[in-house]
């Protein structure tokens, strides 16, 4: 389909910079270069309607990691990692709240609680008798003293637990809200967007995205936010595409979840929205299965996740799933993003490892800063 001459020296004009995918990464990407020089033209192309990834399609939680999942980070990657990557998502989590008010985003301060069933008492003994190193790994990261405290039993609104750990500093936001008034605040600033423009391949040399339908788009300079869907575009050496599945209940009368709720070292989580349950996660169960970016659900995951549900919050009562969903992340062997210029005037802002939420507004404003010269 040929582009009229009024396309061509308007919606499709050549920007400075060209931003390729509209989640929270590109979108804070996109601000702080507007913040860091007004006079730059930005555009950022976004292949759906809305975000395809993982930004519009999480659980909400405002974290930094589990007491059981951060434990587990050490021993895999050393506590000075471990240390990096929670002050990133926690300074990740005041930049954004700091941008926005608490009551724009509906952030609550609700706690978290990492809960084990007696299946996992040998995790929860573990993380009892390493909890002194937790919380100085949290303290050295965070300032916070004393974020993580045991407890027995069940957490509220939970049944079929033996133990629990409770993260004071942790809570929830409304994902919704969160992409609107960011979304907002670009185009209050003159970011330009374009929607349902897929990218197809890019030439490095040349500097353009070759698009769907449009054709080309040339910049000075193109920066990729698609996280774990950049293997479609660029050959960046340990990023994977990983699915996380979701479902939402119907409304249930009496639902008393309070925070956020966090299973197996973090791969399954669940929280309370609007009277009803939200639950996701379980790839480490599902297999194979779940290492794809295809955006489909299956039988297997619901099953799993709604197992879950009438193990521990319904007792044996099933209620009816009136959403369920997929979102991709990007994982790799370490779980410190990638910010990195790969090519000349090519720039990268990816593997989130499933804490967008928290890191995207530090990810956009280093990956700005960086394409800017001014990292």
């Amino acid at each position: 389909m040929g582009r009229s001459y009024w396309e061509d020296i308007g919606y499709l004009r050549s920007p400075d910079c060209l931003i390729v995918g509209a989640g929270l990464v590109g979108m804070f990407t996109a601000l702080n270069l507007k913040e860091l020089n007004p006079s730059l033209d930005v555009l950022v192309v976004e292949r759906g309607p809305f975000s395809q990834g993982a930004s519009t399609k999480n659980a909400g939680f405002a974290c930094f990691g589990s007491a059981s999942e951060l434990l587990e980070d050490v021993r895999i990657y050393g506590k000075d990692k471990v240390v990096e990557t929670v002050r990133m998502r926690y300074e990740g989590l005041k930049l954004s709240r700091q941008l926005f008010s608490d009551e724009a985003i509906e952030f609550d301060p609700c706690g978290g609680m990492d809960v084990f069933s007696s299946e996992n008492n040998g995790i929860f003994d573990d993380c009892a008798d390493h909890l002194d190193e937790i919380n100085d790994l949290v303290f050295q990261a965070t300032g916070l003293k004393s974020v993580f405290e045991v407890s027995s039993g069940n957490p509220p609104g939970c049944h079929g637990f033996e133990n629990y750990i409770v993260n004071k500093a942790e809570g929830s936001i409304n994902t919704a809200l969160l992409n609107q008034k960011l979304y907002d605040l670009c185009v209050s600033k003159k970011v330009r967007f374009l929607f349902g423009v897929h990218v197809l391949k890019l030439n490095v040399e040349q500097k353009y995205a070759e698009c769907e339908t449009i054709g080309k788009i040339y910049a000075q300079k193109i920066l990729l936010t698609i996280n774990g869907f950049i293997p479609h575009l660029l050959p960046i050496k340990d990023v994977n595409a990983v699915r996380n599945q979701v479902i939402v209940t119907e409304k249930i009368q009496g639902l008393s979840l309070k925070g956020c709720y966090h299973m197996d070292r973090g791969y399954v989580y669940f929280r309370q929205v609007d009277q009803r349950i939200l639950i996701g996660g379980g790839r480490n169960v599902l297999g194979v299965s779940e290492v794809t970016d295809q955006l489909d659900t299956t039988p297997e995951a619901i099953r799993f996740l709604k197992n879950i549900i009438t193990k521990h919050i319904l007792l044996d009562r099933i209620p009816a799933i009136e959403f369920h969903w997929s979102g991709i992340l990007g994982v790799g062997s370490d779980k410190k993003p990638i910010i990195q210029e790969v090519h000349q005037d090519i720039f990268v802002g990816v593997r989130m490892g499933g804490m967008g939420v928290a890191i995207s507004s530090i990810v956009g404003k280093q990956l700005a800063e960086l394409t800017l010269g001014m990292a």
